[in-house]
C-alpha cells in the first residue's frame, strides 16, 4: 500500500504533504449535540475516518460526502420516530420528510431552497448516472 498522499491533493494551493496539516486544512470539524442519536454519532465517527484516509485516496472524500447525506436522511427518520412514536413511512419520499421538519420548524435554516438542494445532492450521490468526483469541494455538505 502506498502511504504517500494522493497526487490529486496537489492541485490545492494550501496543500502540504504533512498529514496533520492536511487534516487541519481539509477535514471539516463535525459537531453533534449530545442528544443526537448514537447511530448518527457512530456514522459521523466513520465519516471522519474515511475523510482522514482521503489523504491517501482522494475519492474517499466523495464516499464520506455520500455517507454524510444518507446519514442526514437516517437522522431525520430517527428524530421523527423520537418525536412521534412511530417510524417514518418508507413509502414516502425524502422531500416529504424534509417538508415535515421544515413545517414543524426543526431546522435552523431559513432558506427552503437550501433544504431542497440537499435532497437533490443526496439523490445525485445515491443514484449516479456516471462516475464523477468532487473531493474537497463537497466539504460543505459534510
Amino acid at each position: 500500500m502506498d502511504m504517500r498522499p494522493d497526487n490529486n491533493w496537489t492541485i490545492f494551493d494550501n496543500f502540504t504533504a504533512d498529514h496533520t496539516d492536511f487534516k487541519a486544512k481539509f477535514l471539516p470539524e463535525i459537531y453533534l449535540r449530545h442528544e443526537v442519536h448514537t447511530d448518527v454519532k457512530e456514522n459521523f465517527r466513520v465519516i471522519s475516518k474515511i475523510l482522514e484516509h482521503s489523504y491517501f485516496e482522494f475519492k474517499f472524500y466523495d464516499i464520506a460526502a455520500l455517507k454524510s447525506m444518507v446519514t442526514m436522511e437516517m437522522a431525520l427518520k430517527l428524530r421523527y420516530e423520537e418525536l412521534n412514536g412511530v417510524k417514518w413511512d418508507q413509502k414516502k419520499p425524502l422531500i416529504a420528510l424534509i417538508d415535515w421538519f421544515e413545517k414543524s420548524n426543526y431546522f435552523e435554516v431559513y432558506n427552503p431552497e437550501y433544504l431542497r438542494s440537499l435532497r437533490l445532492i443526496r439523490n445525485e450521490l445515491a443514484h449516479p448516472y456516471s462516475h464523477s468526483f468532487g473531493g474537497a469541494s463537497s466539504k460543505h455538505l459534510i
